[in-house]
């Protein structure tokens, strides 16, 4: 099924927006701001996983083949720094 252009287009600019507000939150310490940015790692590698395959069930190109496999790197890249930083075994014990 294939979405209307305008509805791809607020889809795509409204999780930029929420991508980018949760990058100034990290920058400020919020720890909730952490998760779309997991949804966003784990999404880019998902994308390189998928659409290889769509193209292949549907027999021929699928638009974002060609650039899935960089996606696929720097979300594996991502997932790699988001581990790191939001590890509770790395963070300084508080309690006391």
């Amino acid at each position: 099924m294939a979405w209307p252009s305008e509805f791809f287009v607020i889809f795509n600019l409204v999780w930029i927006a929420l991508w980018l507000l949760a990058a100034v939150g990290v920058k400020r310490g919020m720890r909730t701001a952490f998760f779309p940015l997991w949804f966003f790692a784990i999404g880019m590698v998902g994308n390189a996983l998928w659409h290889p395959l769509l193209s292949l069930a549907t027999g021929g190109y699928f638009p974002g083949l060609f650039t899935s496999p960089f996606a696929g790197i720097i979300g594996v890249m991502l997932l790699s720094r988001l581990w790191k930083l939001t590890d509770p075994a790395l963070e300084p014990n508080t309690a006391r």
